[in-house]
């Protein structure tokens, strides 16, 4: 069975804590290369995602990405981290300066800037674990995936196969033919030269013209 490495896989869950989506996307490449993004309080597990990558492929660029958004229950306690807020202010002031066509940052892409929202209750081990999970369900989804693109390459390899030989098949009925009209013509020549050949030589010759 042929085995693409290309494919796409996104898998999303809702958690007492908020929405979780993993999405696995693989491309070509000879070696296993893995990049894995994640929020920030994801980093300390990274390690065994890539772990699980790592033992679940062996070639092609793996492009593996986790985000989380938080249930509005679970947010109400958040709160603001002024000294980051107060510098991604100043970041943006200066990129404007520089780039005035550069689009302001919207509500939404603030709140998602990492250190922004100080959360004062984190996920517990078995949310973590939970994460771990659902990368298995990505990978396996990635897995069947990159398999169905396979076999769609091998039925075109094999209709590629079919076609091949039944052109050779063809050309062959055709040798017969060809040996003969070349006989024919080289006797011809032969003749009217009043030259004698060896037949083997000949028939050697007449092999390899229609080689």
């Amino acid at each position: 069975m042929i085995s693409s490495m290309t494919g796409y896989a996104r898998q999303i869950k809702e958690t007492d804590w908020g929405e979780l989506t993993w999405a696995l996307r693989s491309l070509n490449q000879r070696s296993l290369d893995i990049h894995i993004h994640l929020p920030d309080q994801f980093r300390p597990v990274e390690a065994q995602y890539r772990r699980k990558l790592s033992e679940s492929f062996e070639r092609g660029r793996i492009d593996a990405s986790l985000l989380f958004n938080r249930v509005s229950a679970r947010s109400e306690t958040n709160l603001l981290d002024q000294s980051v807020l107060t510098s991604l202010f100043a970041h943006a002031e200066e990129v404007q300066k520089h780039s005035p066509d550069a689009a302001s940052l919207s509500i939404a892409e603030v709140l998602r800037w990492p250190g922004v929202i100080c959360i004062d209750e984190e996920p517990d081990e078995a949310f973590f674990e939970f994460t771990l999970q659902l990368l298995d369900e990505s990978i396996e989804e990635l897995a069947m995936d990159r398999r169905r693109e396979g076999d769609q390459v091998e039925e075109i390899f094999q209709d590629k196969l079919k076609l091949f030989k039944s052109s050779c098949d063809e050309a062959r009925k055709l040798v017969p033919e060809a040996q003969q009209s070349l006989r024919d013509r080289i006797n011809e020549k032969l003749e009217d030269l009043d030259v004698e050949v060896d037949p083997g030589r000949l028939e050697q010759e007449i092999g390899l013209a229609l080689t």
